[in-house]
């Protein structure tokens, strides 16, 4: 299987991505559909993640003014997880910023999925959990010099 990531740079890219991402946030999650795909995906940069030519995987970087820049939206197919696909996802993205002059970046996942993001080194910036419909959001950053 070769693995290859790209950035989205065109319409057609953002379709796939949003794709992927009903059917893992909608179908799988329950997430309204109206809550995942929002404003800010005309402005993010948009990350494809390949098996070959098939779309597993999805992220994106978004600038938030007065806060920095955000990953949001990283979503892997079923049949991918587990294999290190959204970590490569985190990283790619984590490097765009970088390239953005970025010192951090923050996101805002589900509460269940703390344990994953501080095994790549992300921290809680408060204790605080965001209750948005049925959905338990937290808050972390990871620095990254």
């Amino acid at each position: 299987m070769k693995l290859r990531m790209v950035i989205a740079d065109e319409k057609d890219d953002l379709d796939r991505a949003l794709k992927i991402r009903s059917e893992v946030f909608v179908k799988e999650q329950g997430v309204p559909s109206h809550l995942d795909h929002d404003a800010d995906d005309d402005t993010s940069i948009h990350l494809l993640a390949y098996a070959d030519k098939e779309l597993i995987g999805t992220g994106r970087l978004t600038w938030v003014p007065h806060s920095g820049w955000q990953l949001a939206r990283i979503a892997v197919i079923k049949p991918y997880r587990g294999l290190g696909i959204g970590r490569m996802i985190i990283e790619n993205l984590e490097a765009i910023a970088l390239s953005k002059k970025a010192n951090r970046v923050f996101l805002r996942p589900h509460k269940h999925l703390q344990p994953f993001y501080e095994k790549l080194g992300y921290r809680l910036m408060n204790g605080e959990v965001i209750r948005i419909q049925n959905l338990e959001l937290v808050i972390m950053e990871k620095h990254l010099n």
